[in-house]
């Protein structure tokens, strides 16, 4: 009988399947009888790929297909068959490859691909695989242990894309015993048994960088001004999967995160930011941007007013804009409080300006 996991799967009619699973879970087995229902009953006919990161390795999940076909009554016979090869008797073909984007080019229309091991394939296979499914709405099903917060199958499995995840630790599986997986405890050492066994993305011992530390550095983050207007601007955003960091610019003196990514934020803390940047040297602005005149006029143009209560507020003088003035102003708000969020060292932060207003002169 399969473990419910893998009864759930095989029912599943997701097109995009990562399996996260422990040594010996049953993901192979489970691969195969996928292999095997696409090329039996799924799609007569079709083309079914297994791709993994050697020869050897592909021929051992093909041997796994070719063991449970023996074992099936009443089902197409085998036309042909190889150690990495079978043709069956309703046209339908199994074959099994190294996992290199050279080998794999050439063939089309697949209906399901098999990724093994996929967290030690090189990316440029997935790039070279996803072509084959582009007329034939093919499946793409990998599976693997973790290997370290690196390549595509990682960045899938932490992403936002469409992939059905299954994740199946050492604890899930009833074939694998407490004993057993204590004595590999004290064998294979905490790291090496949490990736093992516990599916954990662990960076290598010989890693000069950790990754958190990586990916902090190359932070792509999108701010954008969610006051008014802005706000059918950030929903556009979203629904190109951008997912901003909104900003609604408001009076007073105190900011609010409301949920993840929406902060509420009174313009003199914005105007503040910018002006200890501008003080202090630390903002650069270069010369041959195309905005840069705008942005010139606009900062010489911005006012500060202070009320009978001794209050601050900041505006363009009458008939002037201030559009570039806040554009700047709040990417660098943001990339100041993640610098003190993250306790990093106290380097410029780097924006790209850009902005979009509805009141924006034409």
């Amino acid at each position: 009988m399969p473990d419910e996991w893998q009864a759930d799967l095989l029912r599943s009619n997701a097109d995009r399947v990562l399996m996260l699973c422990s040594r010996q879970a049953g993901k192979t087995t489970t691969a195969a009888f996928m292999a095997l229902y696409t090329a039996i009953y799924r799609r007569p006919g079709g083309l079914v790929i297994i791709v993994s990161p050697s020869q050897r390795q592909s021929g051992e999940i093909f041997r796994t297909v070719m063991a449970y076909h023996s074992n099936l009554k009443d089902v197409p016979e085998l036309k042909a068959a190889s150690a990495l090869r079978a043709e069956m008797a309703n046209g339908s073909r199994i074959l099994a490859l190294p996992g290199s984007e050279t080998t794999v080019r050439g063939y089309s229309a697949a209906d399901l691909i098999v990724i093994d091991e996929a967290a030690r394939v090189e990316d440029s296979l997935l790039q070279a695989v996803r072509p084959m499914l582009a007329t034939s709405q093919g499946r793409l099903v990998a599976l693997t242990t973790p290997a370290g917060k690196r390549g595509w199958f990682y960045e899938a499995w932490i992403g936002d894309s469409p992939w059905h995840h299954v994740k199946v630790p050492a604890s899930m599986c009833p074939r694998i015993s407490q004993e057993f997986l204590d004595e590999e405890l004290r064998e294979l050492g905490a790291s090496r048994f949490s990736e093992e066994y516990q599916l954990e993305f662990i960076d290598p011992d010989t890693a000069a960088f950790p990754t958190d530390i990586i990916s902090r550095c190359f932070t792509t983050e999108l701010v954008i001004d969610e006051t008014g207007v802005g706000r059918a601007v950030g929903d556009i955003f979203n629904e190109a999967g951008l997912k901003p960091i909104k900003v609604t610019i408001t009076a007073g003196n105190e900011e609010a995160q409301n949920g993840f990514a929406r902060f509420t934020v009174p313009k003199q803390i914005l105007v503040s930011t910018l002006d200890a940047m501008m003080h202090t040297g630390e903002l650069r602005i270069a010369k041959e941007l195309r905005e840069t005149p705008a942005l010139e006029t606009e900062l010489k143009d911005f006012r500060r007013h202070v009320s009978e209560a001794g209050r601050y507020s900041f505006q363009a003088r009458i008939g002037a804009h201030d559009d570039l003035v806040l554009a700047v102003a709040i990417p660098l708000w943001r990339a100041v409080r993640r610098k003190k969020t993250f306790n990093r060292p106290s380097t410029p932060p780097r924006v790209r300006l850009g902005y979009a207003s509805a009141k924006r002169r034409q």
